[in-house]
């Protein structure tokens, strides 16, 4: 099973989240947004029941997801991905 995480729970991040349910062999394991709410509200609209963080760093290293999904806008994603990089995850 490939353990995803997904940083952004805005519009975007919820068409990505509703995709990765549907892809056999992948699991939404966590959902991450600086605004807790959003990731809170993301999280209770999906089957896969995933952790929820509002800091990508802590759900990097509770999680260890195989790969993550950053999809914020681009003034907040540079310091996810570079920490997604140096943690050894996937685009």
């Amino acid at each position: 099973m490939l353990k995803i995480g997904l940083v952004g729970c805005g519009g975007l991040g919820s068409r990505h989240a509703a995709h990765v349910e549907s892809i056999e062999g992948a699991e939404l394991v966590a959902v991450c947004d600086y605004e807790l709410a959003s990731a809170k509200a993301l999280a209770a609209k999906l089957t896969s029941q995933p952790a929820v963080y509002n800091d990508h760093r802590t759900m990097l290293s509770a999680q260890s997801p195989d790969a993550v999904l950053v999809v914020t806008p681009c003034r907040h994603s540079g310091r996810a991905c570079i920490l997604r990089k140096t943690n050894g995850t996937h685009n």
